[in-house]
């Protein structure tokens, strides 16, 4: 915390109380590593540190690579040699299509009921909600595409009412005199409105469900927008509006879905061991 001033460490102490919970449970492990599952825990103490310190979407990647390691890990202790000779070969095979051993390959070899690893629908459900969130975010085209749409369907009709706004005040004397700043705001929103408009949405390398949870939780958060535009009914209101759309997208949608894949992350090392 030594390089944020004095607002970015109130943040960061704010931020540490909605883990609380969880603080508690990690700080029971010392750092570094000293055991084999240290590498899973270090990996989501990483994802808090990050959490803390704002960098959301940096936080989730970690969150989801910390449940990835601590099932390898899992299995890397249920596993026998012969079976995990059979896998190295799998993967490195000449002939024929070789194993790709990622996330998904990973996760159906720990659902084997005989390795005990992952017990119960409960569990199974908890990780297949996590998958789906992480295919939302690892696969760029997913999340990019499901933006996009949302930035289109949502932005897009805001920008062309605040440049109408505009138009219908920049000719009265007290707008140019005392606020020559919305003036100059009009060509800027023209600008990342045809920016907005001239996006490709990547539709045709997407998966649909996956997109769909995207449009879906950006347009519940763009829907804070329209709150915020009830009460656009002055001059500064209207000039405060681009500053409140980064806002809300970072300081909403990222961080609260970054708390929340936080909190699922930490059940699933928990009911696996790691915790």
């Amino acid at each position: 915390m030594g390089f944020l001033n004095k607002r970015g460490r109130k943040q960061v102490i704010k931020r540490g109380r909605e883990l609380s919970d969880i603080l508690r449970e990690v700080c029971k492990y010392g750092t570094g590593i000293h055991e084999t599952r240290d590498l899973a825990r270090e990996e989501f103490r990483g994802a808090i540190q990050r959490y803390l310190l704002g960098l959301f979407e940096d936080s989730i990647y970690h969150a989801f690579f910390s449940v990835e390691v601590g099932l390898l890990i899992r299995l890397d202790e249920k596993l026998t040699s012969e079976e995990k000779d059979k896998i190295h070969d799998e993967i490195n095979r000449t002939n024929g299509k070789p194993l790709s051993f990622t996330f998904g390959a990973i996760l159906n070899r720990t659902r084997d009921k005989t390795l005990g690893i992952i017990g119960g629908k409960q569990l199974n459900d908890r990780i297949e909600s996590l998958v789906r969130k992480r295919n939302t975010y690892i696969h760029a085209s997913n999340f990019l595409s499901g933006l996009i749409i949302s930035m289109k369907r949502n932005l897009v009709p805001k920008m062309e009412g605040q440049i109408r706004s505009i138009s219908d005040l920049e000719n009265r004397w007290y707008v140019r005199c005392f606020f020559p700043s919305l003036i100059r705001l009009k060509p800027y929103l023209n600008q990342e409105l045809e920016k907005t408009r001239s996006l490709p949405n990547f539709v045709w390398c997407t998966k649909d469900e996956d997109r769909a949870v995207v449009q879906k939780e950006v347009e519940k958060y763009m829907a804070k927008l329209d709150k915020l535009e009830k009460r656009n009914t002055n001059i500064r209101n209207l000039l405060r509006m681009p500053q409140t759309v980064r806002m809300i997208l970072d300081e909403s949608y990222f961080k609260m879905r970054n708390l929340e894949i936080l909190e699922d992350s930490f059940e699933i090392l928990k009911r696996i061991d790691i915790f």
